[in-house]
């Protein structure tokens, strides 16, 4: 299962939904089923105009608008020299090592407890010979967004890329579904595909 949180799914990726104001009664409803993963936009959804009934018995209903939760930064090992997306790719490319992409958010509860799987010795050992790229995918520069929406807007996601920066997008998990997801319970799999991205 991929990381779900109290999130507005859009095609776009995830976002935090902001905190209506206080009193405020909604002129539309949005209905969806409610179960689709972080970032994976619903099969559909339906706008429903209310009725002025159904706008005042909502009205009555409505608490004290909720505070915008902040998430605490996850706070990923120091013993990996991570880069951006930038400095990676020019890295990688002029030392021709393999990159290692992480795409996370700190609002992911399966982010902030996959964070630990990089510090364990395997993973450190092989992480010397990749350039490692973590990348927050809300604040993710437009152009890696728009080169890895082709894999999904989920998090996490795990990707390898060659030095020039193309996905290899043969070394995934072993989840049919989603990919690019990897856990810390699965970490076998996460060396066993960075060891395919060391052998090229």
């Amino acid at each position: 299962m991929v990381c779900a949180g109290v999130l507005a799914v859009a095609s776009s990726g995830c976002e935090e939904q902001p905190a209506p104001e206080i009193g405020a009664v909604p002129n539309e409803v949005e209905l969806g089923s409610g179960a689709e993963p972080a970032g994976v936009a619903p099969k559909r959804q339906q706008v429903v105009e209310l009725s002025p009934k159904q706008r005042e018995q909502l009205g009555k209903r409505v608490p004290e608008a909720p505070t915008a939760k902040k998430h605490a930064e996850i706070a990923w090992t120091n013993k990996i020299q991570w880069r951006d997306w930038d400095a990676g790719r020019a890295e990688a490319k002029q030392s021709k090592r393999p990159i290692c992409l992480v795409m996370y958010a700190d609002w992911c509860p399966k982010c902030r407890s996959l964070a630990p799987a990089f510090e364990t010795p395997k993973i450190l050992e092989m992480s010397k010979k990749m350039v490692m790229i973590r990348a927050n995918s809300d604040h993710a520069p437009p152009e890696l967004s728009k080169r890895l929406a082709t894999y999904g807007t989920y998090v996490p996601r795990i990707f390898f890329l060659k030095p020039d920066g193309t996905v290899n997008a043969g070394i995934k998990s072993t989840n049919a579904r989603f990919p690019y997801f990897y856990t810390k319970a699965g970490l076998s799999e996460l060396e066993k595909s960075m060891s395919a991205a060391l052998k090229g």
